[in-house]
């Protein structure tokens, strides 16, 4: 596979993951919000040729009133194997102002949540990951 076939697969578990959410393409239609992605690291670990099946998992690390910070991983679905990670940032926009705002109270509930959940699944690798998200007090 190429980097354009990795940018696709990692983008539609995005897609996923943010109607999952309540934020996806129904959402942005409906003129609420929207999501823009501000940074994105892939790490490339094995190769994988096209046409190969793919499992990806996808973990909330981090979240703020505005910002989402997923760390995506894609493996092999044969043999198990993590081929590549994805980080990205998002962030959640007003379309009429085209500026960052808070996500809408039933988003934040859904994040609260999965912010618990998947807080459990962090690993002694996430000091590997390139993106933070700074706080301000």
């Amino acid at each position: 596979m190429n980097v354009a076939c990795y940018m696709l697969v990692f983008d539609r578990a995005t897609e996923i993951f943010l109607q999952q959410l309540g934020a996806g393409r129904a959402y942005t239609a409906s003129g609420a919000g929207t999501v823009f992605a501000l940074e994105a690291y892939i790490r490339y670990e094995r190769e994988l040729r096209l046409g190969d099946e793919v499992r990806i998992t996808t973990r909330l690390v981090d979240r703020d009133r505005k910002l989402l910070h997923l760390l995506h991983a894609m493996h092999h679905h044969a043999s198990g194997a993590r081929a590549a990670t994805m980080e990205l940032l998002l962030l959640h926009v007003d379309p009429s102002t085209r500026r960052g705002s808070p996500w809408p109270a039933p988003i934040r509930g859904r994040l609260k949540a999965l912010m618990e959940a998947h807080r459990r699944l962090a690993a002694p690798e996430d000091e590997r990951l390139k993106i933070r998200i700074r706080r301000t007090t």
